[in-house]
């Protein structure tokens, strides 16, 4: 990527799963550039929140009730806390798992807090059998104070290529920020698709899964922009990595502005991604 003026730090919301922004400093511009990351940085943060939802939702019907971890453990990397129950609903159709984190924060062992209501149902005998349809929907659930809502469907399509492979949408994502952080929402919805690339032969190991995401998202940020974006080179979400997504690259188009190219990098787990704006990179790091 060209470099244009250096690099510039920039702070914003989280850009990539499992993760909040800090801003690390800055270098002055002598021209005026477009540096408007808010949207793209709220695309991102949406679309890590709903793919850990889909680990939950995954790790529940495994019935993992230990501590959030992201690395080889005694946990075996489960995402569940030690105060969420599961309960689970094989008699009524269709068959539903709920996930109660309960109404006070409860700290994961990935540093992050969560409280509410994960309410999964799925249409096969087995959760895991292919062509099941997964929905998951929430009640008062929040992530470090940002409170998510909408509905994720996720379709079992068996092996494709040898790989298992799910395709995953959600419809009225949203997003509502703490006061802290300002207020206001912003709404998400995607379509992706999700190939797992390694962890089959250690099942419910999960810090040896990963997986490789392709598709699209849409939605209308918290300044009331609208965006699209495209997963232009495979996203690989690599759960032995603290912050989970380490590659691929993202077309962001916010409405009214030039595209944006996020990228996260080759794999390696580094803790930052870059945002180019018209040949500007911006860094960001991941707290």
């Amino acid at each position: 990527m060209k470099k244009n003026k250096g690099i510039k730090f920039i702070k914003g919301l989280a850009i990539i799963a499992l993760a909040g922004m800090v801003i690390t400093g800055c270098k002055k511009s002598t021209t005026t550039t477009d540096s408007d990351t808010n949207s793209s940085n709220e695309n991102s943060f949406a679309q890590a929140r709903f793919d850990e939802a889909g680990n939950i939702s995954d790790q529940a019907a495994a019935n993992s009730i230990t501590s959030y971890r992201l690395s080889g453990n005694a946990n075996n990397g489960s995402i569940l806390s030690s105060c969420a129950t599961i309960r689970f609903d094989t008699v009524n159709h269709p068959d539903s798992i709920i996930v109660n984190f309960g109404t006070t924060n409860c700290l994961c062992h990935d540093g992050r807090y969560r409280r509410g209501i994960i309410y999964i149902t799925y249409t096969k005998p087995h959760y895991w059998d292919s062509l099941d349809v997964i929905t998951l929907t929430f009640s008062n659930y929040y992530v470090n104070d940002y409170g998510i809502s909408g509905t994720k469907t996720v379709t079992n399509m068996g092996r494709v290529g040898g790989y298992p492979t799910w395709n995953c949408t959600v419809v009225n994502g949203m997003v509502t920020k703490p006061a802290s952080q300002g207020g206001g929402s912003y709404t998400w919805n995607s379509n992706i698709t999700r190939k797992q690339t390694a962890g089959m032969s250690t099942p419910w190991i999960w810090y040896t899964y990963v997986y490789q995401y392709t598709g699209n998202s849409n939605g209308v940020s918290s300044n009331g922009n609208g965006y699209s974006a495209l997963i232009t080179n495979p996203l690989v979400y690599d759960l032995s990595c603290p912050w989970c997504f380490v590659q691929g690259t993202i077309d962001f188009t916010p409405t009214g502005h030039p595209m944006r190219i996020i990228d996260y990098g080759t794999g390696s787990c580094t803790g930052t991604v870059t945002v180019n704006i018209s040949g500007t990179i911006y860094t960001v790091h991941v707290w």
